[in-house]
């Protein structure tokens, strides 16, 4: 059974994180209607088959909306960071990346536009390539 995140996660883990790297930012969400857009598309699914069907499929998605739907006033990255992390951990993965690699990801994947954009495909290769399951 996949362990989802949820909408009040997400923003502890943005709130934590503004309140602990840089308390003087503004907080909170900035679009209702993207975090709710960010939560539900790991789960989507068309005509019964699953849009995302690996755990690194729906924990890229999740990833790449975070840091490119803005739904925090800051701390996207960050968030789409931690986010990540958590996802995986509760689904008994753990990255193995050090701080610089994943803060380095993360830019990539948010200044990656049109053409050059990284699919999902290619993130969630990257995570794979990047984590371990926890026995």
């Amino acid at each position: 059974m996949i362990h989802y995140l949820t909408e009040k996660e997400l923003v502890a883990i943005n709130y934590t994180l503004i309140k602990q790297i840089s308390p003087t930012e503004d907080f909170g969400v900035k679009d209702p209607s993207a975090l709710k857009a960010v939560v539900a598309q790991p789960r989507q699914n068309t005509f019964g088959a699953e849009l995302y069907p690996t755990i690194y499929d729906k924990a890229a998605i999740l990833f790449e909306m975070i840091i490119n739907k803005h739904c925090f006033y800051n701390g996207n990255k960050r968030t789409a960071v931690m986010g990540l992390y958590v996802f995986l951990r509760k689904n008994k993965i753990q990255l193995v990346v050090s701080n610089k690699e994943i803060a380095d990801y993360s830019v990539h994947v948010a200044v990656q536009k049109g053409k050059h954009r990284l699919t999902n495909e290619e993130i969630a290769k990257w995570i794979e390539i990047n984590s371990q399951k926890i026995k």
